[in-house]
């Protein structure tokens, strides 16, 4: 693995690859004062999350059956969206995936609240 060493007991690592994990040994070295290096502690478990901005701008244009959503993806090709009766949350719904950067609902009810949620998929 790759050895960092610091004087202080905080370490930032930088340059970790998004959705992985990663083992850390911690070991105090104190060959400066003559007592060498101590045994290894560890390993340390972390994984690193996904970076994926939300998408922002998110627009409806409706007509009294369809409405089409529009939004500005925050970096992703993919998206996940959740569209259903007011209230529906993605933990409720049913998760739909599409490319781009809108969707059309047809077949809605005149008079009729409804809820859209969308977020991007960056990764698998």
């Amino acid at each position: 693995g790759t050895i960092l060493t610091s004087v202080t007991n905080d370490v930032v690592i930088t340059g970790l690859a998004q959705v992985t994990c990663y083992d850390v040994y911690v070991q105090n070295d104190c060959s400066a004062a003559g007592g060498g290096t101590s045994s290894w502690s560890g390993p340390f478990n972390f994984c690193t999350l996904v970076s994926c901005p939300a998408p922002t701008n998110l627009t409806v244009s409706q007509s009294t059956n369809d409405a089409t959503f529009n939004w500005t993806s925050g970096g992703a090709t993919d998206v996940n969206y959740v569209f259903g009766p007011a209230g529906v949350t993605p933990g409720t719904g049913t998760i739909s995936s599409t490319t781009g950067s809108s969707v059309q609902i047809t077949g809605l009810m005149p008079s009729t609240a409804y809820t859209f949620w969308v977020r991007d998929s960056c990764a698998a």
